[in-house]
């Protein structure tokens, strides 16, 4: 099936595993830093709503945009804060 063998789990004891991380999971400092990038990032209007009022910064999570805010965020945001302007 070419599952990557890096990512099976293991068993730490009988019952119990252990799931390895993957490559893209973001440490708690670089969600940090992502969410505080997207509450500062300034937009014109018309362009997006304020989706700095659906960032956690504190829990790092993104809830509630909407399916325009959605595509906008896939297409524009994030591979700007990819790139290296983080």
């Amino acid at each position: 099936m070419g599952i990557r063998s890096e990512l099976h789990p293991t068993m730490i004891e009988e019952g119990n595993y252990t799931f390895p991380y993957a490559c893209y999971t973001m440490s708690s400092q670089e969600k940090h830093a992502f969410c505080q990038f997207l509450v500062d990032l300034k937009v014109p209007d018309g362009y997006s709503s304020n989706i700095s009022r659906c960032i956690d910064v504190e829990g790092g999570k993104i809830f509630g945009m909407k399916c325009h805010d959605c595509h906008v965020f896939l297409h524009h945001f994030l591979p700007l804060s990819i790139c290296g302007v983080l």
